[in-house]
């Protein structure tokens, strides 16, 4: 038996998380983003994008591990001109296994599947942490279900 599972690949794990920042007032912020030539299209909350179109998204961020998921997503908010107060962490269960038994030198990979809700609040224009390349905007709970759909919406207000 261990024989066996010495051939086995060894895997990392890594966390890949779905930020959703939202203000006091309750706004919350989308990513502007842009269909990239290695997806050609993609199909987002029941629509389909054509390659170089905008569509609007949640802010994902990847990390080797929950310590460093933290610092990650500061960074990522002071960029986007949001400062935190508090972040908590949903759906923390869900795992998936990226892996190939045909190529030896892809890695494998465990992802880790996490959502954090992150209160805060919107940082100074002057703000020396903002990135200007950083592209999205803040979304009150009517303009979301527009943008991302009812069920999903609600969802993210449920968990507040």
């Amino acid at each position: 038996m261990l024989a066996i599972m010495s051939n086995f690949k060894n895997f990392t794990e890594k966390i890949r998380c779905r930020v959703i920042p939202i203000t006091r007032d309750r706004r919350v912020w989308l990513d502007e983003k842009v269909v990239d030539d290695d997806l050609y299209c993609a199909f987002i909350n029941g629509r389909s994008y054509e390659l170089g179109e905008e569509y609007d998204d949640f802010l994902y961020v990847t990390a080797d591990n929950f310590v460093e998921l933290a610092d990650v997503i500061l960074r990522e908010l002071y960029a986007r001109g949001f400062s935190s107060s508090d972040y908590k962490l949903v759906n923390e269960n869900h795992v998936h296994l990226d892996y190939s038994f045909l190529s030896d030198n892809m890695p494998w990979t465990a992802w880790r599947n996490v959502d954090a809700i992150v209160k805060g609040d919107i940082t100074d224009e002057k703000d020396c942490r903002r990135d200007k390349t950083k592209r999205g905007r803040w979304m009150g709970y009517a303009e979301l279900i527009q943008t991302i759909g009812k069920n999903q919406a609600h969802k993210i207000f449920e968990n507040l």
